[in-house]
């Protein structure tokens, strides 16, 4: 009995040593004692997230969002592409209908100066004596003078039914082109230029809707002392640089002749000099050599 307590007595002494030397051999090489971390439990919210309801739910509205958002992304491009040329399209079609009001308003202007020449010939024009007819190599007639001035009167007065033709500049402004010049795209024979410029204005944002605004208030308000007043007017305040584009050709004429009628070689002599078909020339300078004419 005694032997088993001593015995027992050794083995409890050499653990309790043991013990006590294991835990100052760590106290020495970790001087602060290790604590025991607890997994953490998961918070209220990833529970939810991670419940079947949420993730399915979840996944629904992705399924049902994406096409969604990629049908919504889509018919934005559209609508932005048709947009865009939407204001190209109004762009190409004002920049041509001012090349073709200022191209009108030369041609009457020309029209014009040769009435007045033509009326002064048929005033002048004697086919009787042969006045004003230039002399040919041949001997002329006097029927063949008095078919030359039949056709100078029918001429001038086809000349006279052609300007009548030609709108005014401010109603070829508000008016649509109807028969006096043809538009560049069909869709537009109804508009004026006008309402082109508005039409643009309404899809136009920003600095360049309001110069759109300013363009389309002074059509309102052009000036009517005179045709030339009338057409510098239009070039320095109604067109604007996007609408000076290739149908655009009379940047360079200045203010005294803003459509470049003085380019035209025939200008000082057209008016004042009309050939039949049958050769008879009749001219107010009949001096005038025939190479000259």
């Amino acid at each position: 009995m005694a032997v088993a307590f001593c015995l027992w007595t050794t083995i409890a002494y050499d653990r309790w040593a043991y013990t006590v030397g294991v835990r100052s051999h760590h106290r020495i090489s970790r001087p602060f004692p290790r604590r025991t971390r607890w997994p953490k439990s998961p918070s209220l919210l990833w529970t939810a997230l991670n419940s079947t309801l949420v993730l399915w739910l979840l996944s629904a509205l992705f399924l049902s969002g994406a096409p969604f958002v990629y049908t919504y992304w889509n018919q934005s491009r559209a609508e932005s592409r048709a947009a865009k040329l939407l204001t190209d399209r109004l762009d190409l079609e004002i920049a041509y209908r001012y090349s073709q009001m200022l191209t009108l308003c030369r041609n009457k202007d020309q029209m014009e100066r040769r009435l007045a020449g033509y009326s002064r010939l048929l005033q002048v024009a004697n086919p009787m004596d042969g006045s004003h007819f230039i002399k040919q190599r041949r001997t002329s007639s006097v029927d063949s003078r008095v078919v030359a001035v039949e056709e100078l009167r029918a001429e001038t007065n086809r000349l006279r039914t052609d300007i009548g033709d030609i709108p005014a500049v401010r109603h070829l402004l508000t008016s649509p082109p109807g028969a006096a010049y043809t538009t560049l795209y069909p869709e537009y024979a109804n508009f004026s230029l006008l309402g082109l410029v508005n039409t643009l204005r309404i899809h136009t944002e920003g600095q360049d809707g309001v110069e759109l605004g300013r363009v389309s208030d002074l059509m309102t308000r052009l000036p009517l002392k005179s045709r030339i007043e009338a057409i510098n007017f239009i070039k320095r305040d109604l067109i604007l640089p996007r609408w000076r584009n290739q149908f655009w050709q009379y940047e360079s004429c200045g203010p005294s002749d803003p459509l470049c009628n003085s380019d035209y070689s025939l200008n000082s002599d057209f008016a004042s000099v009309f050939v039949a078909r049958n050769g008879e020339i009749i001219a107010l300078n009949t001096d005038q050599p025939i190479s000259d004419l």
